[in-house]
């Protein structure tokens, strides 16, 4: 187990919620402020769309009527925990190729 104090100050803990979502909770230091967390979303949404396609993105889930924690409920409901793990490893085996 890693004890070092992280830069930010901040320690994250991934907790679930009564309906099932992943929910971060942050213990400590001081949270991004939201223009922070829009820059961010930014740069990861740049990062694998062109700016056209960003922008389309934000349009589109702004006018849709997106239930997130319905479309959380039904994403893995046909996976059992073990093919969700293993989709979740070969996604971080992907990742770590790039």
């Amino acid at each position: 187990m890693d004890s070092r104090k992280p830069e930010s100050g901040r320690i994250s803990v991934k907790v679930i919620n009564y309906l099932g979502d992943e929910v971060m909770k942050y213990i400590g230091g001081i949270m991004k402020t939201d223009l922070e967390l829009r820059a961010e979303g930014m740069s990861i949404l740049l990062k694998y769309l062109d700016v056209i396609e960003a922008e389309r993105f934000i349009s589109i889930i702004q006018s849709e009527k997106f239930d997130y924690t319905k479309w959380r409920q039904n994403l893995w409901k046909d996976l059992s925990v073990r093919e969700i793990s293993k989709l979740a490893m070969e996604n971080l085996e992907e990742k770590r190729k790039e």
